[in-house]
């Protein structure tokens, strides 16, 4: 234990940290409930992206009882006042956090990129290699924390318990992996935030509903936010320091509160019906596609693009056709259509 007692006494910042993080789950549940009914009524929809998303929900489950763990083993008090058997309990739980919390993470970033794929399918193909190259850094990044995590200390549980003998990276390397991580987190969180505003922009739509979809989309800088403050507070993240266990709290706080924001933002654009039903109940008119004037293809187009034309019609493929006022490519207004059906639209 430590020499000296701490002046305010036996006390706990825990609770109030739980009860902070437990709002912030919450309302990563009720997002990701509203996602998935949404998906399942009327009809079963159902894609990989909602089982990207679905898996990071159960890893967050499994990181909130983690924590609460943690807490009722007296995680958030001075160390002055836990025994070392409670410091073992507390750092094996907070062992399980980390190495899930990062999974949470990417595959809810995953699962932003499977929406997109879809929407890039429908519309957008040169983005396509740039979200898949997305998908394999995310799993990169996981599993990368995951090995580093695993290799810190040998044998693996002296990462939570005191072992003669081990051997563990000191807390410059510690900080380092904690800070490149945190980074790749910030840098990751900030481009799923942004590219979905590329795709919802070019849509087809009306000025309000494109607004809506965006402001949906944006919640993931609440989760750049959140990185951003994990990364200052990243500092206490030292093992050595004395009441490590309590200046770890905030830290902590911070890496739940971005993986419940995170969770959420790939979960709003999903709920953009719901978010208009309610909105029409104020009054505000019922979304419509906007109506794009084309040129007379009996006055403007010949025969044969005529033919083209009904072609592409029948058979729903992308076709361009050629006339006097140059060409006219009806593939981005079938597309919109498609990409508004992902989002729940139709």
């Amino acid at each position: 234990m430590d020499q000296q007692a701490p002046p305010d006494g036996n006390t706990t910042t825990g609770p109030k940290a739980l009860t902070i993080i437990s709002i912030f789950f919450a309302m990563a549940i009720m997002f990701y409930s509203l996602r998935i009914y949404t998906r399942l009524r009327p009809t079963y929809k159902l894609d990989p992206s909602d089982y990207f998303i679905s898996g990071a929900i159960v890893a967050e489950i499994i990181v909130f009882s983690a924590m609460v763990a943690a807490v009722t083993k007296g995680f958030g008090c001075h160390n002055y006042y836990l025994t070392a058997k409670d410091k073992v309990n507390i750092f094996r739980c907070l062992f399980c956090v980390e190495v899930l919390g990062l999974w949470v993470l990417s595959l809810a970033r995953i699962s932003v990129a499977c929406m997109l794929l879809r929407l890039d399918k429908a519309m957008f193909t040169s983005w396509k290699v740039i979200l898949w190259i997305a998908i394999v850094f995310q799993l990169g990044a996981a599993f990368g924390s995951n090995i580093c995590q695993f290799i810190r200390c040998r044998p693996l549980h002296a990462m939570w318990d005191i072992v003669p003998n081990a051997k563990c990276w000191d807390p410059i390397e510690s900080w380092i992996y904690g800070y490149v991580f945190a980074g790749i987190s910030i840098g990751s969180d900030l481009a799923f935030a942004i590219m979905p505003m590329f795709f919802v922009w070019k849509l087809n739509r009306p000025l309000l509903e494109r607004t809506l979809i965006t402001v949906l989309m944006a919640l993931g800088l609440c989760a750049t936010g959140a990185a951003v403050l994990k990364l200052y507070y990243l500092r206490a993240y030292n093992l050595t320091v004395n009441d490590s266990l309590r200046a770890m709290v905030v830290l902590f706080i911070w890496c739940r509160i971005e993986e419940s924001a995170l969770i959420a933002s790939a979960c709003a654009p999903l709920l953009k019906s719901p978010a208009e039903r309610i909105l029409s109940r104020f009054g505000v008119p019922v979304f419509k596609n906007k109506t794009r004037e084309l040129n007379s293809l009996h006055s403007t187009y010949n025969i044969s693009n005529q033919r083209r034309w009904y072609g592409f019609k029948k058979r729903g493929a992308p076709v361009s056709m050629e006339g006097s006022d140059g060409e006219a490519n009806m593939y981005g207004i079938v597309g919109e259509q498609v990409a508004l059906k992902e989002l729940g639209h139709m």
